[in-house]
């Protein structure tokens, strides 16, 4: 690729020894000019090297009485003589400014409103106006050298003087921007770079990365989590305190409807602590609660606040916000002086003035106090020179092409070409380089930066393209270390295991197995209804009698209340509907079903959640059902759970708040390795594993209770206790044994053509044959074909084509839930061989969750779809569509 290679930037040090002895230099490149200014030694009159928006401000003092004012303070003064709202004032000036930059004939691209703005803008003491008035001569007599000059627009022109000294961007030399790292993810990148950014190395190093990605976001939070300083000019937008005022007003306007969870780190900033499991509340619900006392003075302060002027508000909310032991100490004087510039310190808080002053605040770039030392995070869309011995390249994708605007004051094509010169004098800065990307991007391989094409003047497809001479430092989900090697951490806490849930995220998605014990669980609308119908369950199957006494209506308002923390007042009707059918349902099933005395279990004991009962709690009583809320841990299945009733020896009861209950069939999928599609559940297998763990040789059942499964039917008075059931039976023997048995066989004479087969060949004679010839597994990996042969073989045994296809299609369809071919409509079997590969199947999981201990947690959600309403997505950075 030699003959391809890039052009090479003369280093900052070469161009300071051609440039030291002239009197001025000029350059389009802050940084850069802050560079040569910096190798100055000895004394020296004015700076060596300045921005032609520099001078011309150094100057400006020969057109203008006053000061230069800044963009906030101009885009101010024009909304206030014309009326207009900030917004579009400064839409505008931003468009007046884009035009300028490429010609001096603005006029005739500017509507009637921007034409109003522009004659009020050419009068004020604004930077471009020193620009427009500014005459080279000023500059007479000084020897003058320019860097870069194809870098300057039509506005840095205007301060070229006509006679100067054109210093050349680049050197004879080439280069590659090879060898590129290419690597699994935003983590892994982190993992590599991690042992480079260090405080002792904080004045060496530069990130360059794109400034609107999740990669720059999560490198600042793992900047500031290792107490590295960043060397960042500070706006007032990014001031913690301003930013929690704003949003604090705006949240007064929904402050009926906000969420706990909305609120909840300004909960923490103000010392309040809640529950996370109220997340979900509506707010103003929570602060009504016991539990929500200590958060009242806040919900208090922010209703106020509608009814106070914006400088009173700020004031009271600062006052609370603000101690020498909290994150925020004091508000900036800058914020003050925002509400005086845009006329809002006085006069009351309203959207409209709050909307300005939030755009103010957001839009505008009023700077405050920066830092001048730490580690530098520099922009690949205008980055080009860097001043640090040490340069890290994070992205070089797609986001680091800008195509230019398509305008008619533009030269596309000489913006290109500032483009390209700008992009390959960034790709070569500092002494010490590293260039890193990931392989997937948006669900798709990443593809690298357009300009790569243009420069090399060739298709590159991806970043296995030779020109990046790419490495790949290790397979996900092991992130063996660019730059240096990462030691991946020991295993001290080997994992041993699983409950059913924790089971079934670690399946659906590693990542997001990770991410669950990372982030703390809410309470879901769907779950809080769940929780009090399971609640009330535990009462009813304790104390019937106190239930009977008091009414089912009494329990319907009662259920309702608790649930009106989260759901909206106006659906209070609704949803006591569904609470009063769903404890009619409950109580028609548990009269049905006599509680028997609870076996003895190995390790068997009170959950923790046994004493918590929400209804329990609100009528002031103790629950101590021995049958209800029963916890076990069993080491040698590596399974865990949490029984909602242990009915019998027998037989388990779990409960579903769902208006759509499972069908077997889905029920089977669910459970099945083999089967499973995007969702998973193993909560049967789970508790059928103990059960038969503790009862071997009995058959089982794990019983699915939806008290609202047949809602509508039961609305019009119609439907049965069996309709709301869903049954996991498991029978101990094997699937292949089961099909041995005579009796077996008969379950499948159901049809007129099943029923003649099995007649008149005898089921003796046929379950003798499938002893000899087993029958193809579905669940075991058997697919159609296995069972068109498998028909064949029956039919030629017993000569009859259509009743053998039958039987083998019938049995197949019992094997996965299928209704219609059961004893029993809402029933599915499980066998010894089911449970058997489950066991199987978990300890696979095991070593693998033990892996991802040692390595890290990789993401591999079963289905791509899953990524769309995972929880997590917002935190999964680099995860997918």
């Amino acid at each position: 690729m030699d003959d391809q290679s890039l052009h090479t930037p003369r280093p900052i040090d070469d161009l300071y020894e051609e440039v030291r002895d002239y009197d001025l230099v000029l350059t389009a490149d802050a940084p850069l000019a802050t560079a040569l200014n910096q190798r100055v030694r000895g004394a020296r009159l004015g700076k060596l090297a300045m921005t032609p928006k520099e001078v011309a401000s150094r100057h400006a003092y020969r057109y203008f009485h006053d000061a230069l004012i800044t963009e906030a303070d101009t885009v101010t003064r024009i909304a206030s003589d014309l009326g207009l709202p900030l917004k579009h004032v400064h839409n505008a000036v931003q468009h007046i400014m884009a035009i300028r930059a490429h010609t001096p004939s603005v006029t005739p691209f500017l509507n009637e409103t921007e034409r109003a703005v522009y004659r009020i803008l050419q009068s004020l003491p604004t930077e471009l106006r020193s620009r427009e008035l500014f005459e080279p001569s000023a500059l007479s007599g000084l020897r003058i050298a320019v860097i870069g000059t194809q870098l300057f627009d039509e506005l840095d022109r205007l301060v070229l003087p006509e006679d100067y000294d054109d210093i050349a961007l680049f050197s004879d030399r080439r280069y590659n921007p090879a060898p590129l790292y290419l690597l699994d993810g935003e983590d892994a990148v982190i993992a590599a770079i991690g042992p480079l950014l260090t405080k002792e190395r904080e004045q060496e190093i530069a990130i360059v990365a794109h400034s609107a990605s999740s990669m720059t976001t999560r490198l600042k939070s793992y900047l500031y989590g290792k107490g590295i300083t960043i060397n960042e000019r500070r706006y007032l937008r990014d001031d913690l305190g301003v930013r929690t005022i704003l949003s604090l007003l705006f949240s007064t306007w929904r402050l009926t409807h906000i969420l706990v969870r909305e609120v909840r780190p300004f909960l923490e900033m103000f010392g309040i602590d809640a529950d996370a499991t109220f997340d979900d509340f509506r707010f103003a619900e929570y602060v009504r609660r016991e539990e929500g006392r200590d958060a009242l003075s806040l919900f208090e302060l922010l209703d106020a606040c509608k009814r106070q002027s914006f400088g009173d508000a700020v004031r009271a909310i600062s006052e609370r916000l603000c101690s020498p032991n909290a994150r925020i100490t004091a508000i900036p004087e800058a914020f003050w002086k925002a509400l005086d510039a845009v006329g809002v310190l006085t006069k009351p808080v309203t959207w409209q003035r709050l909307s300005d002053l939030s755009y103010y605040v957001y839009s505008m770039n009023v700077s405050l106090d920066s830092t001048k030392t730490g580690i530098v995070i520099v922009d690949s869309a205008s980055a080009l020179y860097v001043d640090r011995p040490v340069c890290i390249y994070v992205g070089l994708d797609a986001s680091w092409a800008t195509e230019p605007q398509a305008a008619p004051y533009i030269d596309g094509a000489a913006e290109l070409a500032r483009d390209l010169v700008r992009f390959q004098v960034m790709l070569c800065q500092g002494k010490e380089r590293y260039y890193l990307a990931t392989a997937m991007k948006d669900n798709a391989p990443t593809m690298p930066s357009f300009y790569f094409n243009i420069l090399y003047g060739r298709d590159i497809k991806g970043f296995d393209d030779e020109l990046f001479s790419t490495r790949r430092p290790g397979i996900r989900p092991t992130y063996a270390a660019a730059l240096p090697a990462v030691p991946p951490d020991e295993d001290t806490t080997p994992f041993e295991i699983f409950s059913q849930s924790s089971l079934r995220t670690f399946v659906t998605c590693p990542k997001k197995y990770e991410y669950s014990l990372l982030v703390p669980g809410t309470e879901k609308p769907f779950f809080l209804k769940g929780t009090l119908i399971h609640a009330f369950a535990e009462v009813y199957a304790a104390r019937p009698d106190l239930v009977r006494e008091r009414g089912e209506a009494y329990f319907a308002d009662l259920l309702t209340e608790q649930y009106l923390g989260i759901a909206p007042r106006e659906t209070r009707e609704l949803e006591r509907t569904d609470f009063a059918l769903a404890i009619k349902a409950i109580m028609a099933f548990l009269d049905a079903s006599p509680l028997q005395p609870v076996p003895s279990m190995e390790g068997l004991t009170r959950s923790p959640r046994h004493g918590k009962n929400p209804v329990a709690a609100a009528l002031g009583i103790a629950i101590s059902s021995p049958a209800s809320e029963l916890y076990f841990e069993d080491s040698s299945l590596h399974l865990k759970g949490i029984i909602d009733l242990l009915q019998d020896k027998t037989t388990i009861v779990d409960y579903k708040s769902s208006l759509t209950p499972l069908t077997p069939s889905g029920a089977m999928k669910r459970m099945q390795p083999a089967l499973s599609g995007d969702e998973v559940d193993y909560q049967p297998l789970v508790y059928l594993a103990k059960l038969r763990k503790e009862t071997p040789g009995a058959t089982l059942t794990f019983l699915y209770v939806y008290p609202l499964g047949t809602k509508h039917e039961m609305m019009k008075g119609k439907g049965s206790v069996e309709d709301l059931l869903l049954k996991v039976v498991y029978l101990p023997h094997t699937f292949a044994s089961f099909l041995e048995t005579p009796s077996s066989l008969a379950w499948f004479a159901t049809s007129k053509d099943r029923t003649a087969f099995l007649n008149d060949k005898g089921n003796e004679q046929i379950a003798r044959w499938i002893a000899d010839h087993p029958f193809p597994d579905p669940l075991r990996g058997a697919g159609p074909r296995d069972l068109t042969a498998y028909a064949e073989e029956l039919s030629a045994a017993f000569g009859s084509e259509k009743g053998a296809q039958s039987l083998v299609s019938d049995i197949a369809a019992f094997r996965k839930g299928k209704a219609g071919y059961n004893k029993e409509t809402r029933a599915v079997y499980l066998f010894e061989d089911d449970l058997d590969a489950f066991l199987s199947f978990v300890d696979t999981q095991l070593a693998r969750m033990r892996e991802c201990l040692r390595t890290g947690f990789s993401r591999e959600p079963l289905s791509t779809s899953l990524c769309g309403t995972c929880e997590y997505r917002d935190l999964c950075c680099g995860g997918w569509d």
